[in-house]
């Protein structure tokens, strides 16, 4: 059940990588605002993806729900960063032990 390769593994390195992910969209986002690097289009701001040429973050741009969506950003950020802490512990081989440690 808890091995070095089981579900726990693989999951571990989703969450892992959803942390960085999230935190590089926040980071790509403010960056954005701070620059002037985005589209006003009916009072809503635009931020292009980079690589995907078709897609946009969108938005108004007021302080407030600017300041909500970091917020919560960073909730899942260190959500997934938390959830992948947790996973770390059920991939480590000594997890279970037959004896009890004696300290």
């Amino acid at each position: 059940m808890f091995s070095p390769k089981s579900l726990s593994y693989y999951l571990f390195y989703v969450a892992r990588v959803s942390t960085f992910l999230s935190l590089a969209l926040i980071c790509f986002i403010l960056l954005s605002l701070a620059t002037n690097n985005y589209e006003t289009v009916d009072g809503q701001f635009q931020i292009a993806l980079p690589l995907l040429p078709e897609t946009y973050i969108k938005g108004f741009f007021d302080s407030k729900i600017v300041i909500t969506i970091t917020l919560a950003m960073l909730f899942f950020c260190v959500f997934f960063y938390l959830l992948s802490n947790i996973l770390k512990t059920f991939k480590d081989e000594n997890y279970l032990r037959k004896k009890p440690l004696n300290i």
